[in-house]
């Protein structure tokens, strides 16, 4: 599980939501990723023989934030009162941080690396689509957009969310 925006909401402070939301997850067994790394498992490319080819997942996560978005952020009120613009583009450069070193660490593995954000990539790295080898799915703009760089290999999946108008949730695609 990653935070979301709303988390912050009934909080004071970031530190307060991380270690109640911590605790939470940890009582009913859901691993909670705030700036942290797990390994999934393996899968075998189905194109090769099953013994050949066994690749590692690893799984980066958290909020990402909104240090590099110039309008819906802190000042805004997207986390009420939890953070403030410069606690923001902190907590930014941490996640980032905390990415890069996956991201490295990915490539040294020859591991594919999903990134569970909820704010989208723009939000915390103004300069990138997304890196080679990266599975990428975030939620926080209450839109759906799914998009292939088949020669990058750079996969976003923001999609199913439950925007702001109506009250169907329905499983869309993936």
């Amino acid at each position: 599980a990653v935070l979301g925006n709303h988390e912050f909401w009934s909080f004071s402070n970031a530190d307060s939501c991380y270690n109640t939301y911590k605790e939470f997850f940890q009582s009913v067994g859901i691993f909670f990723l705030d700036n942290s790394m797990m390994w999934l498992g393996r899968y075998s490319n189905p194109e090769e023989k099953p013994w050949r080819k066994i690749r590692n997942i690893l799984i980066v996560g958290g909020v990402g934030f909104a240090g590099c978005n110039p309008y819906f952020n802190a000042e805004n009120g997207v986390y009420k009162n939890a953070l403030n613009r410069e606690q923001e583009i902190l907590e930014t450069q941490k996640w980032k941080e905390t990415y890069f070193s996956a991201l490295q660490y990915a490539k040294e593995q020859n591991s594919i690396l999903i990134v569970l954000t909820h704010n989208p990539i723009s939000d915390w790295n103004e300069y990138s689509r997304g890196d080679s080898g990266c599975v990428y799915i975030n939620g926080h703009s209450h839109r759906n957009n799914i998009y292939h760089d088949e020669e990058r290999n750079i996969h976003v999946f923001a999609n199913n969310q439950v925007g702001y108008y109506g009250m169907t949730i329905q499983f869309k695609n993936a």
